[in-house]
Protein backbone atom coordinates (compact mmCIF):
# COMPACT_ATOMS: atom_id res chain seq x y z
CA UNK A 1 0.00 0.00 0.00
CA UNK A 2 2.81 2.37 0.82
CA UNK A 3 4.30 1.56 -2.54
CA UNK A 4 1.03 2.48 -4.27
CA UNK A 5 0.75 5.76 -2.32
CA UNK A 6 4.40 6.51 -3.05
CA UNK A 7 3.92 5.77 -6.74
CA UNK A 8 0.86 8.01 -6.88
CA UNK A 9 2.73 10.74 -5.01
CA UNK A 10 5.69 10.54 -7.36
CA UNK A 11 3.35 10.60 -10.37
CA UNK A 12 1.45 13.63 -9.06
CA UNK A 13 4.68 15.40 -8.18
CA UNK A 14 6.08 14.61 -11.65
CA UNK A 15 2.93 15.91 -13.27
CA UNK A 16 3.06 19.15 -11.23
CA UNK A 17 6.72 19.68 -12.10
CA UNK A 18 5.96 18.99 -15.76
CA UNK A 19 3.18 21.60 -15.74
CA UNK A 20 5.45 24.14 -14.07
CA UNK A 21 8.24 23.44 -16.57
CA UNK A 22 5.84 23.80 -19.52
CA UNK A 23 4.64 27.17 -18.17
CA UNK A 24 8.21 28.36 -17.67
CA UNK A 25 9.19 27.25 -21.17
CA UNK A 26 6.21 29.15 -22.61
CA UNK A 27 7.17 32.25 -20.60
CA UNK A 28 10.80 32.00 -21.70
CA UNK A 29 9.65 31.57 -25.30
CA UNK A 30 7.51 34.72 -25.07
CA UNK A 31 10.40 36.60 -23.48
CA UNK A 32 12.75 35.41 -26.23
CA UNK A 33 10.27 36.52 -28.92
CA UNK A 34 10.01 39.97 -27.32
CA UNK A 35 13.81 40.19 -27.11
CA UNK A 36 14.09 39.22 -30.79
CA UNK A 37 11.61 41.95 -31.75
CA UNK A 38 13.52 44.54 -29.72
CA UNK A 39 16.81 43.45 -31.31
CA UNK A 40 15.31 43.72 -34.81
CA UNK A 41 13.98 47.21 -34.01
CA UNK A 42 17.37 48.28 -32.65
CA UNK A 43 19.09 46.95 -35.79
CA UNK A 44 16.67 48.88 -38.01
CA UNK A 45 17.26 52.09 -36.04
CA UNK A 46 21.03 51.61 -36.26
CA UNK A 47 20.78 51.17 -40.05
CA UNK A 48 18.68 54.32 -40.32
CA UNK A 49 21.26 56.27 -38.31
CA UNK A 50 24.07 54.91 -40.51
CA UNK A 51 22.15 55.99 -43.60
CA UNK A 52 21.71 59.50 -42.20
CA UNK A 53 25.42 59.77 -41.45
CA UNK A 54 26.69 58.15 -44.66
CA UNK A 55 28.09 60.31 -47.42
CA UNK A 56 25.96 60.69 -50.51
CA UNK A 57 27.42 58.93 -53.54
CA UNK A 58 25.99 57.80 -56.85
CA UNK A 59 25.82 54.03 -57.07
CA UNK A 60 26.61 52.09 -60.24
CA UNK A 61 22.91 51.55 -61.02
CA UNK A 62 22.14 55.25 -60.51
CA UNK A 63 25.02 56.20 -62.83
CA UNK A 64 23.69 53.82 -65.48
CA UNK A 65 20.15 55.23 -65.21
CA UNK A 66 21.40 58.83 -65.31
CA UNK A 67 23.59 58.19 -68.34
CA UNK A 68 20.72 56.54 -70.22
CA UNK A 69 18.33 59.36 -69.34
CA UNK A 70 20.74 62.13 -70.26
CA UNK A 71 21.71 60.42 -73.53
CA UNK A 72 18.04 60.66 -74.59
CA UNK A 73 18.41 64.43 -74.85
CA UNK A 74 18.60 65.31 -78.56
CA UNK A 75 22.08 66.53 -79.46
CA UNK A 76 20.76 69.91 -80.65
CA UNK A 77 19.18 70.49 -77.20
CA UNK A 78 22.26 69.58 -75.18
CA UNK A 79 23.83 72.51 -73.44
CA UNK A 80 26.54 72.74 -70.85
CA UNK A 81 25.53 72.16 -67.26
CA UNK A 82 26.71 74.24 -64.33
CA UNK A 83 27.29 72.42 -61.07
CA UNK A 84 27.49 74.63 -58.02
CA UNK A 85 28.33 73.37 -54.56
CA UNK A 86 29.05 74.29 -50.95
CA UNK A 87 32.80 74.63 -50.84
CA UNK A 88 34.07 73.71 -47.38
CA UNK A 89 32.45 70.26 -47.20
CA UNK A 90 34.35 67.23 -48.53
CA UNK A 91 31.16 65.14 -48.81
CA UNK A 92 29.55 67.75 -51.04
CA UNK A 93 32.69 68.07 -53.17
CA UNK A 94 32.81 64.32 -53.82
CA UNK A 95 29.06 64.12 -54.53
CA UNK A 96 29.20 66.93 -57.10
CA UNK A 97 32.18 65.21 -58.72
CA UNK A 98 29.98 62.12 -59.16
CA UNK A 99 27.51 64.23 -61.15
CA UNK A 100 30.25 65.91 -63.19
CA UNK A 101 31.64 62.51 -64.11
CA UNK A 102 28.21 61.36 -65.34
CA UNK A 103 27.69 64.41 -67.56
CA UNK A 104 31.20 64.34 -68.95
CA UNK A 105 30.92 60.60 -69.67
CA UNK A 106 28.06 61.32 -72.10
CA UNK A 107 29.79 64.26 -73.75
CA UNK A 108 28.08 67.11 -71.91
CA UNK A 109 30.41 69.78 -70.62
CA UNK A 110 30.00 70.16 -66.86
CA UNK A 111 31.31 73.46 -65.54
CA UNK A 112 31.48 73.96 -61.82
CA UNK A 113 32.22 76.39 -59.05
CA UNK A 114 32.07 76.33 -55.30
CA UNK A 115 30.75 79.77 -54.56
CA UNK A 116 28.20 78.72 -51.98
CA UNK A 117 28.73 78.91 -48.24
CA UNK A 118 25.36 77.48 -47.31
CA UNK A 119 22.82 75.45 -49.24
CA UNK A 120 20.80 72.34 -48.43
CA UNK A 121 19.98 69.35 -50.57
CA UNK A 122 20.12 69.02 -54.33
CA UNK A 123 18.40 71.41 -56.73
CA UNK A 124 18.03 71.51 -60.51
CA UNK A 125 17.24 74.89 -62.09
CA UNK A 126 15.31 75.62 -65.27
CA UNK A 127 13.53 72.31 -64.94
CA UNK A 128 10.99 73.31 -67.60
CA UNK A 129 13.62 73.49 -70.38
CA UNK A 130 14.22 70.35 -72.46
CA UNK A 131 17.63 69.79 -70.87
CA UNK A 132 16.42 70.56 -67.33
CA UNK A 133 13.36 68.35 -67.75
CA UNK A 134 15.47 65.43 -69.03
CA UNK A 135 17.87 65.78 -66.08
CA UNK A 136 14.99 65.90 -63.58
CA UNK A 137 13.40 62.83 -65.16
CA UNK A 138 16.71 60.94 -65.00
CA UNK A 139 17.16 61.96 -61.34
CA UNK A 140 13.66 60.70 -60.51
CA UNK A 141 14.25 57.40 -62.30
CA UNK A 142 17.55 56.96 -60.43
CA UNK A 143 15.84 57.58 -57.08
CA UNK A 144 17.81 60.75 -56.34
CA UNK A 145 16.07 63.20 -54.04
CA UNK A 146 16.14 66.74 -55.41
CA UNK A 147 14.07 69.85 -55.83
CA UNK A 148 13.19 71.13 -59.31
CA UNK A 149 13.27 74.90 -59.78
CA UNK A 150 11.60 76.44 -62.82
CA UNK A 151 13.82 79.51 -63.03
CA UNK A 152 17.44 80.32 -62.40
CA UNK A 153 19.17 79.65 -59.11
CA UNK A 154 20.68 82.67 -57.41
CA UNK A 155 24.11 83.54 -58.88
CA UNK A 156 23.24 81.88 -62.20
CA UNK A 157 26.12 81.92 -64.68
CA UNK A 158 23.70 82.84 -67.46
CA UNK A 159 19.93 83.15 -67.82
CA UNK A 160 18.30 79.87 -68.75
CA UNK A 161 21.35 77.74 -68.01
CA UNK A 162 20.70 74.44 -66.29
CA UNK A 163 22.33 74.42 -62.89
CA UNK A 164 22.67 71.67 -60.36
CA UNK A 165 23.22 72.98 -56.85
CA UNK A 166 24.76 70.41 -54.52
CA UNK A 167 24.24 71.57 -50.95
CA UNK A 168 24.85 70.03 -47.58
CA UNK A 169 22.86 66.96 -46.67
CA UNK A 170 19.39 68.15 -45.64
CA UNK A 171 18.21 67.48 -42.09
CA UNK A 172 16.28 64.26 -41.55
CA UNK A 173 12.49 64.36 -41.86
CA UNK A 174 10.87 65.61 -38.69
CA UNK A 175 13.99 67.44 -37.50
CA UNK A 176 13.27 70.67 -35.70
CA UNK A 177 15.25 72.83 -38.13
CA UNK A 178 14.12 75.98 -39.91
CA UNK A 179 15.27 75.82 -43.53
Amino acid sequence: MFVAIGTIGVSVLGWLLSMRTSREIAQYGATAATAAQLAAQAKLEAEQLRALAAWRRLGAEQVRILREGIQRIPVEQRIEVWIQFVSPEPEVHIYQQDFRDVFESVGIRALYYSGWEQALGLKVSNSQTPMGHAICTAFEQAGIQFRAIEGDIQNAPGPGSVQILVGSRPPPPGANVNV
